[in-house]
């Protein structure tokens, strides 16, 4: 499985490393330099009605995952 793989779970966690974490106002390098993922890294995570005790990629094992399509919608 990829996630046992210790290669591919480094990978997983760079947005965890200090570079990521980096906001440089007008230059977006990826997902993790962002305005939105920035916004997101001091706040609870809340869900429902219920705000919950830990932030937003607080934990170094937290995985931030993104959804993209074409323009496909099966459900339109």
């Amino acid at each position: 499985m990829l996630m046992s793989s210790c290669t591919y779970a480094t990978h997983l966690q760079y947005h965890a490393d200090k570079y990521a974490k980096t906001h440089i106002p007008g230059k977006t390098i990826d997902i993790f330099n962002g305005l939105h993922y920035h916004a997101l890294l001091g706040k609870h995570v809340v869900v429902g009605n219920q705000c919950l005790a830990h932030h937003y990629f607080s934990n170094h094992y937290d995985i931030a995952l993104g959804f993209a399509t074409d323009g496909f919608a099966p459900f339109r």
